[in-house]
C-alpha cells in the first residue's frame, strides 16, 4: 500500500465537489420548480402569429432554446470562430 502524501485528500464523491455540476444541479431543480408553478394556458404572440400553450411548454422550449444557443456558440468558439471580436 503506498502513503499518502499530506495535499492528497480522499475524495469518496470527487464530482459531487464540482462547482459546476452543483450550479447545473441547482439551475435544473429551479427550472423544474418554476415549470410545475406555471402550467395554465398563456397566449403567445410572435409578429403577426398568435397561438396558445401551457406555460410550462413554454418555459421547457425557452430553456432548450437557449441550451442549443449556448451550445453553438460554444463549439464556433472552439473551432476559432470569435462573433464579437
Amino acid at each position: 500500500m503506498r502513503e499518502r502524501t499530506p495535499d492528497e485528500r480522499p475524495d469518496s464523491w470527487p464530482i459531487l465537489r464540482s462547482f459546476k455540476l452543483w450550479a447545473i444541479l441547482t439551475s435544473v431543480l429551479l427550472i423544474i420548480i418554476f415549470t410545475l408553478q406555471n402550467t395554465d394556458s398563456v397566449e403567445m404572440r410572435i409578429l403577426i402569429w398568435s397561438f396558445t400553450a401551457s406555460g410550462a411548454f413554454l418555459v421547457l422550449v425557452a430553456v432548450a432554446l437557449g441550451f442549443a444557443a449556448g451550445w453553438v456558440f460554444r463549439s464556433a468558439r472552439g473551432h476559432g470562430f470569435d462573433l464579437f471580436g
